[in-house]
């Protein structure tokens, strides 16, 4: 698969991050993915294609001793972020765990003031168990538009 097609399966999953914007790098072929202005992932179609992550510190050593398409670039400090080759062996699931990874990791760092401003969902992972509990609580008919907001805020501040 050519440079355009790879990083045609990385876009959309970055693109769909909750607070996302993309912005083109200096650089031509390279896209900067922040969450209200801070940097959250690298998307570079130049040469091999890759995407740039945040990224814990012990879990980016498991990382790149499990998979060969996972490293790190010259440019950037390897404790906190890796490079996950998207032409290599990284799972599809795989990255998009680390996707929303690095999304969450910044989304911690941000104040809960600015996120409430700016009404930011947590990611796809933080979703998925206030989802799951919606729906197990949820009787036939009944709205729950109240409750999401009180679980949403709920789940924030356990995570916080």
């Amino acid at each position: 698969m050519n440079a355009a097609g790879q990083v045609a399966l990385a876009k959309p999953l970055l693109d769909a991050m909750p607070g996302a914007a993309a912005e083109p790098a200096r650089l031509h072929c390279v896209t900067t993915y922040k969450l209200m202005g801070k940097m959250f992932a690298i998307l570079s179609a130049r040469g091999d294609a890759a995407v740039s992550l945040k990224c814990d510190p012990h879990r980016a050593d498991l990382l790149r001793e499990q998979y060969s398409g996972i490293g790190h670039r010259y440019h950037l400090d390897r404790r906190h972020w890796i490079s996950v080759a998207l032409d290599r062996d990284v799972p599809r699931g795989e990255l998009e765990r680390l996707i929303d990874h690095s999304h969450a990791l910044v989304m911690a760092k941000l104040t809960r003031s600015s996120v409430g401003r700016h009404c930011i969902p947590p990611g796809r992972a933080a979703a998925e168990p206030i989802q799951r509990e919606l729906q197990r609580r949820q009787a036939p008919g009944e709205d729950t538009g109240e409750r999401n907001i009180l679980l949403v805020s709920a789940a924030r501040s356990r995570d916080a």
